[in-house]
């Protein structure tokens, strides 16, 4: 994957959305780590700033998708630096354990969407 996607979602509305494209040499999860941790913090400070009568609970998980999403060391990391636990997504759908659905997450959030 060569773009970042942070989306902040407050009471099922996302109220942020930043993509911001990577170096194709940011392909693997240990390269883009520092890249990804700053967007979140930029993000989560962004968010902070603009709706300071609603804060973010601190115990707010974040979602990765996508292909560097599986990537066990860059999910312990990022929850290190944003003092958040991550979490992988879980759409009310059925499908196989085996199924990486972080990379086709948005096709679910498609067929949700017409459910």
């Amino acid at each position: 994957s060569t773009t970042i996607d942070v989306v902040i979602v407050s009471k099922s509305i996302p109220v942020t959305s930043r993509s911001v494209l990577l170096a194709e040499a940011l392909a693997t999860p240990e390269e883009a780590l520092p890249r990804l941790q700053d967007e979140l913090e930029r993000s989560l400070s962004f968010y902070g700033a603009t709706f300071r009568d609603s804060p973010l609970p601190v115990d707010l998980p974040v979602y990765l998708c996508g292909a560097l999403s599986r990537a066990p060391d860059l999910v312990s990391a990022i929850s290190e630096a944003v003092s958040r636990p991550v979490l992988r997504p879980k759409p009310p759908l059925i499908y196989p354990s085996h199924c990486p659905i972080e990379e086709y997450i948005v096709n679910a959030g498609l067929a949700l969407k017409s459910l």
